[in-house]
């Protein structure tokens, strides 16, 4: 059984940089994602203080995932 992604996505701009982050909604809430774009590997990146974990190497986090794994059903650590 797949569950349908539904997200909503907002721009923020924190100290020159802009963040997209999607909140996710139905079958994933609440998991919410932020991103942003460098212009090169060797740029640096202040995460703004509301930014949690790192997650680009968690591949569950990928649509493909999230589909078949709606995010409540995940392990989560306490």
């Amino acid at each position: 059984m797949t569950a349908i992604v539904e997200q909503d996505r907002y721009q923020i701009e924190e100290r020159g940089t802009l963040w997209s982050v999607n909140v996710f909604k139905g079958a994933h809430a609440p998991l919410m994602l932020a991103e942003t774009e460098l212009a090169s590997p060797a740029e640096g990146v202040h995460p703004p203080a509301w930014l949690g974990d790192e997650a680009s190497q968690d591949l569950r986090h990928q649509g493909v995932y999230l589909s078949l794994h709606p995010y409540p059903a995940w392990k989560h650590d306490v």
